[in-house]
């Protein structure tokens, strides 16, 4: 072999170990690459499950959620003692009425104050709460909103802003009292009943039938 085919004979070795080198150092880039992914595709299905668990936990609460949070603060505010052991003057904070009732202020007071507002509903006090603080338990006390109705339907036009606050502000056994302590002195009333009230009294004649209209009774009687 002479020195001419020798030196072409080298040169294309070289080629040949720099071009196999080349392909393996890229295969070895594009394994550690799906490597990389690969983890990365498995701590981002981590996260989302978390994530998913977490927005399940924080996710719109029920209905019968947000009825008990509405009940319990009204409960948590009804009097001095409860209002310093779990209402608004206690460490939680805690106001009678609010538009989003289910929040983290509830939470930490019901918490606190779940065996205690059980117990009133079940019309005895726990021990805890006479002794702790002598927190008097009181039924639930239709007066006050019965007086906002009666003045929001007294008189030329309507109280519809009033109207919206007492349902908001009640549960769907409060307005049931309401409805029976109102039907239950209609006479106090002009002889009339919430319903009767509110189709006479707080619409004009050419409104009776109106969704609003039905909306509300529908509040106190369903």
């Amino acid at each position: 072999m002479n020195r001419n085919a020798k030196i072409a004979l080298a040169v294309g070795g070289f080629v040949v170990v720099g071009v196999g080198a080349f392909f393996i150092v890229k295969m070895l880039k594009r394994k550690k690459q799906e490597e990389i992914s690969m983890d990365y595709s498995s701590s981002t299905s981590s996260s989302g499950g978390g994530s998913s668990s977490s927005s399940s936990s924080s996710s719109s609460p029920t209905s019968a959620q947000v009825e008990l949070a509405k009940a319990y603060r009204l409960w948590a505010n009804s009097t001095d003692a409860l209002r310093k052991k779990y209402g608004k003057d206690s460490q939680y904070d805690l106001d009678a009425t609010t538009s989003n009732p289910y929040n983290s202020y509830f939470k930490r007071s019901y918490e606190a104050g779940k065996s205690d507002y059980e117990a009133s509903l079940s019309g005895s006090s726990s021990s805890s709460s006479s002794s702790d603080a002598n927190v008097a338990i009181l039924p639930y006390d239709p007066t006050a909103e019965i007086r906002q109705l009666k003045d929001a339907m007294d008189g030329v036009g309507t109280g519809e802003k009033k109207i919206q606050q007492v349902i908001d502000r009640t549960t769907k056994e409060q307005r049931r009292i309401i409805q029976k302590t109102w039907d239950s002195e209609k006479n106090k009333h002009g002889g009339e009943t919430l319903k009767e009230w509110i189709d006479g009294e707080f619409f004009p004649d050419w409104l009776v039938g109106t969704t609003t209209q039905d909306a509300y009774i529908n509040a106190f009687y369903k």
